[in-house]
């Protein structure tokens, strides 16, 4: 079997991002725009008490999409405020478009 084989595999048979591996990825992701440290950022306070901008609402949505496959306005950021629930959003739409992908 060649490398591109088994990286392709690999992809099909990957498991769902946990809501958990979503959470870390976010915190990075806030931590690298806010210039904190990952390990500093409650999951349970809001966005807004970071001092989140809009302009980084919409680098999160980017990112999001490019990381995630998913569509995502900037206006969600404001109505899941904090990482938790943000988390918990994006893995139902991630389940959601996988189960959808294989409907007939």
């Amino acid at each position: 079997m060649t490398k591109h084989m088994i990286e392709s595999t690999q992809l099909i048979k990957s498991e769902p991002l946990t809501t958990q591996e979503i959470q870390d990825w976010l915190a990075e992701h806030l931590s690298e725009q806010l210039g904190i440290a990952a390990d500093e950022i409650d999951i349970h306070t809001p966005l807004s008490r970071y001092g989140v901008s809009s302009m980084q609402a919409m680098a999160i949505a980017d990112q999001g999409k490019q990381r995630f496959g998913l569509e995502i306005s900037p206006l969600v950021i404001w109505s899941y405020p904090n990482i938790a629930s943000l988390a918990r959003y994006f893995s139902e739409e991630l389940n959601d478009s996988d189960s959808e992908s294989f409907e007939i």
